[in-house]
């Protein structure tokens, strides 16, 4: 049903329930980016205060979600750190699914397009399961190079798949709202339609 379905759960929590981090990338995905940046402000440790950082719900957000809400700073200095944790996996041979994609993030963020490219042009031909070539059509948009975004996301429909990002523009963004390739929209929008008649939270 997609995320502003999902967000209603969270409306319903019991008291004392914390999953920042999955809260965060729903808000995200909602484009509420405000609300992501007023929760990451209080939720992870670099920023939320001091005494505070050891508490139970301390989250260390990825730099994606730092950058897209705004907190840039902070998110080139975590985008670095990470990047060198995860070259160093890629230097051992590393050559998993979820390497690729945390190596994509922090290149990304850094505005480091070749490289970034360079990955998700080598993820593509060492993995194609639906969530890979979903993740990697996410990337390309991300870069703007949206003819392969569309032609991965077509693929997967052509196979019968629908897809959780299909609800989600912002998935498809660096920040929120910029532009989208027009057929990349169009996908987007009968996606949308196809998740909202989904039975969700609210039915019987």
């Amino acid at each position: 049903r997609g995320p502003v379905a999902a967000l209603r759960l969270f409306d319903r929590a019991p008291a004392g329930y914390s999953a920042a981090g999955l809260h965060v990338y729903l808000l995200t995905c909602a484009g509420r980016i405000d609300e992501a940046r007023a929760l990451i402000e209080q939720s992870d440790e670099a920023l939320s205060g001091a005494g505070q950082s050891e508490g139970p719900n301390r989250e260390r957000f990825s730099s994606y979600f730092l950058f897209k809400v705004g907190l840039d700073d902070l998110a080139s200095q975590r985008a670095r750190e990470e990047l060198s944790k995860e070259q160093e996996w890629y230097a051992k041979g590393a050559r998993g699914n979820n390497v690729y994609g945390l190596l994509l993030i922090p290149n990304i963020v850094l505005e480091e397009k070749d490289k970034a490219l360079a990955l998700v042009n080598e993820w593509q031909s060492q993995h194609r399961s639906p969530a890979s070539i979903e993740d990697a059509a996410a990337a390309y948009a991300q870069l703007g190079h949206f003819d392969e975004a569309v032609e991965l996301l077509q693929e997967l429909r052509a196979a019968g798949f629908h897809f959780w990002r299909g609800t989600d523009r912002e998935s498809f963004t660096l920040r929120p709202g910029a532009p989208l390739d027009p057929r990349l929209e169009q996908i987007i929008r009968e996606e949308h339609a196809f998740a909202a008649a989904q039975p969700g939270p609210d039915d019987d």
